[in-house]
């Protein structure tokens, strides 16, 4: 019998899924005095500056991730003077810019009211020294055709149109056949489509492409986790954190790994670390605080935590689980 039920970890991995693909940043053009031209939701304007100042005349990828992990973004700058990000919901949101030969540089974009446009200007540095240049290399930048169809692609799969998505990433795969993001959104497509091999093969080969690649590592270790293959999802997911540690989700992802391994501790420790950086958006998390804390016999701290999780969650497919825990902590005291 498993340690944790789908419904406490697992069912909610894969159905991220389409929470985890590239969607594409809109072309849009703003409006000279600053308001968005989006009909709905806010505007992150993103300005990429090099170190004296100016636009930057090199091609950029621009990535823009919500804080709490919901929702990712991707464009290119390709000389552009700024990228927009349209329709955001108000919230917190992480855009990193990484470009070959500089040095990856992430800042932080506040949207606190609706339809509000954020102007963020951020400058990269070239890379002058061993210390500046990351373990793995920069993910490479996509030719303008081949982000165009893989942008496309995105699309289509937002849109559950499986066969126009394929055909996009057929095309994208020849104009960039090793491209990491290629053979990610190949693997999403994979799932889509129910063929649990092809999508592990190729979210591993994005994964070797581009080793920080954190989309295919959250969903290769998902895949893993759904499998059964907890020591291995948890290798994939603890490099996911080496990543991306800002992102709750893949902390809870992990913590549920080594909860399944009986490493309790480790389990505390990252989920204590998803509920840090998520709080109450991070409520699920609270489910397997309990069970970790009640696995280590703090029954005081996993009562508290099964009924945060309840208030939280009253609806979770794991509630009625919960409710079974708190009542057989309750009955012991």
């Amino acid at each position: 019998m498993r340690l944790l039920s789908r419904g406490s970890c697992a069912s909610s991995f894969l159905l991220l899924g389409a929470l985890l693909m590239l969607a594409p940043a809109a072309a849009a053009q703003r409006n000279p005095n600053g308001s968005s031209s989006a009909a709905n939701g806010g505007q992150v304007v993103v300005h990429v500056r090099d170190a004296g100042g100016g636009a930057f005349q090199g091609q950029a990828l621009v990535r823009l991730t919500s804080a709490t992990g919901g929702l990712t973004q991707m464009t290119v700058t390709r000389g552009n003077e700024y990228v927009i990000f349209p329709g955001l919901a108000p919230g917190t949101y992480v855009v990193e810019v990484t470009a070959p030969g500089y040095v990856a540089t992430r800042e932080e974009a506040s949207l606190s009211i609706p339809r509000q446009v954020f102007d963020l200007y951020i400058s990269i540095h070239p890379q002058t020294s061993p210390k500046d240049t990351p373990g793995a290399a920069q993910a490479p930048v996509l030719a303008p055709k081949a982000s165009k169809e893989l942008d496309e692609a995105s699309q289509a799969l937002l849109a559950n149109d499986l066969a126009a998505a394929q055909e996009h990433l057929e095309k994208a795969q020849k104009l960039a056949p090793g491209h990491p993001d290629v053979h990610y959104l190949m693997g999403m497509l994979a799932l889509r489509q129910k063929d649990q091999a092809k999508a592990r093969s190729e979210l591993a080969q994005a994964t070797r492409l581009f080793p920080n690649h954190r989309l295919a590592l959250n969903a290769l270790g998902s895949l893993l986790y759904e499998a059964g293959e907890y020591a291995a999802a948890s290798e994939v997911l603890e490099r996911a954190v080496e990543a991306d540690g800002d992102s709750w989700r893949t902390h809870w992802r992990l913590a549920c790994s080594y909860y399944q391994q009986r490493e309790y501790v480790r389990a505390r420790v990252q989920v204590e670390r998803a509920l840090q950086i998520g709080k109450d958006d991070a409520g699920e998390a609270q489910l397997v605080l309990g069970l970790t804390l009640a696995a280590l016999g703090e029954r005081a701290g996993a009562t508290q935590a099964f009924e945060t999780f309840l208030r939280l969650n009253p609806s979770h497919a794991a509630a009625s689980e919960a409710r079974q825990r708190l009542e057989a902590l309750r009955a012991t005291h």
